[in-house]
């Protein structure tokens, strides 16, 4: 396994593009890239994870916002859309099917996994249980056109400058 440990995200993302290009070339859908398998990423300073690197990643606030916004709701609205029409060539009739937001607030009809990571760290603030899952075989191996990148998501609270604060 491969660490990357940085104090900003501006320095794990340099630390990613020296990597990747030592990563075997593929083509995902046709776009060549490279791959690095095994690889952790640790960011010590969180609030430091606004990525400014142009020409490169130029990043659009008003979508940065709207598309938190649209997973943190639970939403996969077309909204999002407008503000990012390229997602449009991954939605199925007009629907992102892999998105982030009914898995992780309704996942099945019935569990909001970010409200259950949320106790389950106020009840044991040492959990290694507080995971979200995205992808879902029942559903994403079926072949639509957006299978979520991201598997899940894993929270810990370890430093001990972390303070929670329910």
């Amino acid at each position: 396994m491969t660490s990357l440990t940085a104090d900003s995200i501006a320095e794990l993302f340099s630390g990613t593009v020296t990597l990747a290009k030592s990563g075997e070339k593929i083509s995902p859908r046709g776009m060549a890239t490279h791959e690095v398998r095994d690889v952790h990423l640790l960011l010590t300073q969180p609030r430091a994870r606004l990525l400014y690197a142009p020409p490169a990643r130029i990043v659009n606030p008003a979508f940065a916002v709207a598309e938190t916004v649209w997973h943190l709701s639970g939403s996969d609205a077309p909204w999002i859309f407008d503000y990012n029409s390229r997602l449009r060539q991954f939605a199925d009739d007009g629907v992102l099917l892999g998105a982030y937001g009914p898995r992780m607030r309704n996942w099945g009809g019935k569990v909001d996994q970010l409200a259950r990571v949320v106790e389950i760290l106020q009840a044991d603030p040492d959990s290694r249980r507080a995971l979200i899952q995205l992808y879902d075989p029942a559903q994403d191996a079926a072949g639509h056109k957006d299978v979520p990148c991201t598997l899940g998501f894993r929270f810990h609270l370890r430093a001990a400058a972390c303070t929670w604060r329910p």
